[in-house]
């Protein structure tokens, strides 16, 4: 057990605000408190002179960017009363550089463009902009590849080899998202690729089957070895015209053979031949491997060429992708000519770096600040760990046990390496604010032996010291699950799934504790956990489906947050498989995978007998089966997906979605869910990507379909969080990666039950130190350099995987539920994360292990929560009653203008008839009182065309002088169709300047059309004041009236009736600005002259 130090990161904490002048690197655990530890750096380097603009804080999400300022804002704030630094800096905080390595790069580039070789106005493309520029350039490139002669034989060679199209362009990706990396190793003359020469093959080919002869017995297995597959493989080598065939016939051969029995082979000796066919089969795989390898340097070089030419080709237009302005910023720093001039710049410009998380960060990032803290004029020159910088100007913050992004190019080598040669002072942040002191400890116990030193792979285990105390209900670190014998992968996954799910019931069912603030600092309080308080954390999206059905199947409300899990939910994937459907009538499986989807209903037996009774196939594009109803489900399915095959060249891919989505009803089969709004968005987000992905440039659903499949991995550059929803009482399902930088109270590890050491699947890219480049295809085609690359690369696989488990435990606040379904070992040297936790974390009297086999189901009352559609069904006259309610609410005005309550008001008095505005006999004249619903260029200018003409006049004019009133009346007449009527227009203009509240106005501050706006019952208030002027003792409300006033007692109704409007806007202004309204005064304008009459104010209508 260990005990709490309170001090014992305080000198470290300390060093942080004080240690201004020394390059400093702390190391933080999680939960520590980095952020914190960022904005005291941050102050305290204002507080000490440093501009807050002349400082750079470089995060790893746009989220922590603006958590970021919002936290430094709020404690500038708190300083500004007593420091002036302090509240000179919040004036020009925003033009602080804080934000993402990109955002940061953007800034050097904008800064120095010309530097740089970009146009002055360039632009970046978002990740999906950047996946279709990529894809059109590709399908030219390949179609140019298809017409090269000098391609053609390397490509046959390829396929041949079992290569197919896909991988090729999955090349070209890795290659464009590491350009640098490739331009750094083009060059030099392409590789030779050796001739298939068969001859010697032949011959001993031709030996081992003449060979044959000596056997006695037509059934021995050597014997048929020998004249069947071998003599197969003879002949068709003889018959090949050329090296693709030959390659071909090679790869499919079956030379080597154990078997034969001795006696049956009289005088020879039969070991002899099967070794020689041993032999035989290694220097066919030796030629075959050969050739592979001269092949996929030869495309990879040709690859590498298409990378460069598109990254020089992006820089020239300025459009360019996020890498690219990583390279680019380094690029211009390290010029020649010009990189030492910029980094001076740089240098006053950005006094002083803070770079948060660099632990994940693109390596390129060292080499930015570096060469930018570095007064050194050859500072480019050499490797940047050899650069000095001045003292101060950088400090790291990262946590090397949380590195867990090395598919994003993150290198904890170089980040022990700036740890260890970079900065002269080091500190480390040990105190855990986050996660109970149980849970604590058994991290230290289990991770200690997990993560241990190893090179520049894997950092030393740093303890953490607990701060939070335990829960009182519910075990703080819990497992679930144990070892089977004879179970498959799938079962296994379905038994974990199932605990899971009764994990989550016994959490609610007990009532596990909770911990909850009232404020920042106040102490923790206990409360029962909601299902929101629960995560499951997932290291792939391998075991999802088989989650969310054990979830659904338990009535547990859920919702799917990691944008790349999204695209593995069932709707989703249903959706996904109908548009294939759609798209590709000869792709039978997807057809057939479509009407099996919910959005057809077919079932195995409608699918069964379609195909045997009625002999259907499934192309939709085929004519029907005449002896098959016309009502069958198949025959529906097929014939909607006909039309739509029909229809999808007139329609862009999200209208083919929407129409997928309206027609086949996936929004109504969401409701046979419990959580159907969960469903509901997660179709939304997905269509809503699919419009973003067409307004990039995307055409065919053919293209966006290819697209859906790269956003189903984690290796995009963004693990988004779809939709937060906090108001929603829902477990949350995300990734590892999803959930980095987040906390939840309880958190439960589940899908550790792949193997580790798992080979990747598809197309890999490494880049040796040296030179070159490893490439891998499959598991028979690959570069020799990749294989020797293989052990080191499976090693630092390994110790990020064990990383991923630390950062996954440390997510939890009050209680850690882990998975360990196993099965047994057997031979296996390599453990499975379930295995490597329950090996290692097994610690009686500290973990519990929940017996939760007989966990009841939950009870009715604790299903259905918000947004559950479930429950009693309503009679059709409370539903008509409960409808009727809803629209009357609904027709009922958002927003409620003056105008409506003065005739509210006059209809409350019933004198709407005596109220009744005469107006002037010219249709001119002609006006109505103020409408704000009217179009917003007549806001605030009334509704008649006289009326708009005279109030545009007195919004424009100077009313001290009247300069330019004629101009202004001649323009108002134009514009509202008065032409002839511009002296009438001017005679009540100069009427309202010559009153006396006007001349008030134009000596004091004033404002005209003012709009106001305030809440007001369910909606707002809102309304256009056409004279708001400050007098001695409070503000003073104007409002010109253009009605024809034939007496004083029409005059004393008008007044009556406006009134309600001005008192209005008195409150409205009072109520908006925290300023009394003192006067408020409507002038009636007349051709030769005006009348004023204050509106009693005291009379609020509140």
């Amino acid at each position: 057990m260990i005990s709490i130090d309170v001090a014992a990161d305080d000198a470290a904490r300390r060093a942080v605000c004080e240690k201004l002048d020394e390059t400093l690197f702390l190391e933080a655990g999680a939960g520590s408190g980095k952020t914190s530890c960022l904005v005291d750096r941050f102050v305290a380097l204002v507080e000490s002179g440093v501009a807050a603009d002349h400082i750079a804080a470089i995060t790893f999400t746009e989220k922590a960017a603006a958590e970021l300022v919002d936290r430094i804002r709020l404690e500038l704030t708190k300083r500004a009363e007593t420091s002036p630094v302090c509240r000179e800096a919040l004036h020009v905080l925003d033009n602080a550089a804080i934000g993402t390595l990109h955002a940061f790069a953007q800034r050097i580039l904008s800064e120095h463009p010309v530097e740089a070789g970009l146009p002055p106005r360039f632009t970046v493309n978002d990740e999906i902009a950047s996946q279709v520029a990529f894809d059109t350039r590709w399908e030219q490139f390949a179609d140019d590849m298809l017409d090269d002669d000098e391609m053609e034989m390397p490509l046959r060679l390829l396929f041949a080899s079992g290569g197919k199209p896909k991988h090729l362009r999955d090349i070209a990706v890795a290659f464009n998202a590491n350009w640098d990396l490739v331009l750094e190793r083009i060059g030099g003359p392409l590789p030779d690729i050796p001739a298939v020469d068969v001859t010697e093959i032949l011959a001993e080919l031709s030996a081992l089957i003449a060979f044959s002869d000596h056997c006695t017995d037509q059934d021995d297995l050597l014997l048929r070895h020998l004249t069947g597959p071998v003599a197969d493989s003879h002949n068709l080598l003889r018959g090949a015209a050329s090296d693709d065939d030959r390659l071909r016939i090679l790869n499919d051969a079956n030379f080597g053979c154990r078997r034969g029995r001795r006696e049956n082979w009289p005088g020879v000796d039969i070991s002899n031949a099967k070794q020689r066919l041993q032999n035989l089969k290694e220097t066919c795989d030796a030629l075959c491997n050969g050739v592979v390898e001269g092949v996929l340097q030869f495309i990879a070089s040709a690859l590498a060429d298409f990378t460069a030419r598109n990254a020089e080709a992006r820089r020239q237009a300025g459009a360019l992708e996020f890498h690219d302005l990583l390279v680019l910023a380094r690029n211009v720093l390290r010029d020649k000519d010009t990189g030492f001039e910029v980094r001076k710049s740089l240098a006053q410009r950005y006094r002083r770096l803070l770079l948060d998380e660099f632990q994940d960060t693109d390596p390129i990032q060292i080499e930015i600040a570096v060469l930018i803290a570095s007064s050194d004029e050859h500072a480019s020159e050499g490797d940047w760990a050899q650069v000095s910088t001045e003292p101060g100007r950088l400090f790291f913050v990262g946590d090397p046990k949380q590195s867990i992004y090395r598919f994003r190019r993150a290198d904890i080598g170089m980040f022990m390496k700036a740890r260890d040669e970079l900065v002269r002072s080091s500190e480390s942040l040990v105190k855990n604010f986050r996660t109970g002191r149980p849970i604590v400890n058994w991290i230290n116990s289990t991770f200690s032996k997990i993560i241990v030193a190893e090179g520049n792979s894997q950092p030393a285990y740093q303890l953490l010291i607990p701060v939070r105390d335990g829960p009182e209900i519910g075990p703080p670190v819990a497992f679930i699950g144990m070892q089977h014998d004879n179970i498959k992968a799938d079962g296994l996954r379905q038994r974990e799934a199932e605990d899971v799910a009764a994990t989550v019931r016994r959490v609610m069912r007990e009532g596990w504790s909770v911990g909850f603030r009232r404020a920042p600092d106040a102490q923790d309080e206990w409360r029962a956990a909601n299902w929101s308080d629960i995560a499951v954390l997932l290291p792939a999206r391998t075991s999802l489906l088989t989650l969310e059905r054990a979830l659904e199947t338990s009535g547990i409300p859920y919702r799917v947050e990691t944008s790349s899990l999204v695209y593995g939910t069932s709707e989703v994937r249903d959706l996904m498989m109908v548009a294939r459907a759609v798209d590709d009538p000869t792709d039978s499986l997807a057809v057939v995978s479509a009407l099996r989807t919910p959005a057809f209903g077919c079932g195995d037996d409608d699918l069964f007998l379609w195909h045997e009774r009625y002999r259907g196939r499934w192309d939709h594009q085929d004519r029907l089966p005449d002896n098959a109803p016309a009502d069958h489900p198949v025959a529906c399915g097929l014939a909607w997906l006909a039309e739509q095959h029909r229809q999808r060249r007139c329609l862009s891919p999200s209208q083919m979605l929407e129409r997928i989505l309206r027609e086949r009803r996936f929004f109504e089969l969401a409701v046979e869910e419990r959580r159907p709004r969960d469903l509901w968005r997660r179709l939304r987000f997905v269509l809503d990507q699919c419009r973003a992905w067409e307004e990039a440039g995307g055409v065919t659903l053919r293209d966006y379909l290819r697209w859906v499949e790269g956003q189903s991995t984690e290796g995009t550059r963004v693990v988004e969080t779809v939709l937060p929803e906090t108001d929603d009482d829902a477990v949350r399902i995300l990734t590892v990666h999803g959930a980095k930088g987040l906390e939840f109270p309880i958190a439960i590890l589940s899908g550790l039950t792949t193997e580790a050491g798992t080979r990747r699947r598809g197309v890999e890219v490494r880049f040796p130190p040296s030179e070159g480049w490893a490439v891998k295809l499959s598991k028979r085609m690959s570069t020799s350099d990749f294989e020797e690359m293989k052990a080191n690369e499976e090693q630092m696989d390994e110790h990020e995987r064990r990383r991923l488990l630390y950062v996954a435990a440390t997510r939890a606040r009050d209680h850690l539920v882990i998975s360990v379904h196993r099965k047994p070992r057997g031979n296996r040297t390599a453990r499975t994360a379930a295995e490597l936790l329950f090996d290692e974390g097994r610690a009686p009297g500290v973990v519990k292990a929940l017996d939760i086999s007989d966990e009841p189901p939950l009870s009715s009352d604790s299903q259905g929560p918000a947004g559950s559609v479930y429950g009693p069904l309503p009679t059709l006259s409370e539903w008509q009653a409960a409808h009727d309610v809803a629209l009357a609410r609904a027709s009922q005005p958002v927003a409620t203008s003056a105008t409506r309550l003065a005739a509210e008001a006059a209809a409350g008095r019933g004198g709407d008839e005596e109220l009744e505005i005469e107006v002037e006999t010219d249709p001119g004249l002609a006006k109505g009182i103020r409408d704000i619903d009217l179009p917003p260029w007549q806001k605030g200018r009334y509704g008649s065309a006289f009326g708009r003409a005279v109030h545009g006049v007195l919004q424009t004019v100077d009313l001290a002088t009247g300069v330019g009133l004629s101009a202004a009346c001649a323009a108002q007449a134009a514009a509202e169709g008065l032409l002839g009527r511009e002296e009438v227009i001017e005679a009540f203009a100069q009427a309202a300047l010559d009153s006396d509240v006007v001349r008030a106005a134009a000596g004091s501050r004033h404002w005209r059309e003012v709009y106001v706006g305030i809440p007001y019952g369910e909606g707002v208030f809102e309304g256009y004041i056409d004279l708001l002027y400050e007098a001695d003792d409070g503000l003073v409300v104007v409002d010109y009236k253009t009605d024809a006033v034939r007496s004083e007692a029409e005059l004393d109704a008008k007044v009556e009736r406006y009134g309600v409007q001005l008192r209005a806007y008195a409150d409205a202004i009072g109520h908006a600005v925290g300023r009394e309204v003192v006067r408020a005064v409507l002038v009636f304008l007349r051709p030769n002259g005006y009348t004023a009459r204050d509106i009693d104010l005291s009379q609020r209508l509140g």
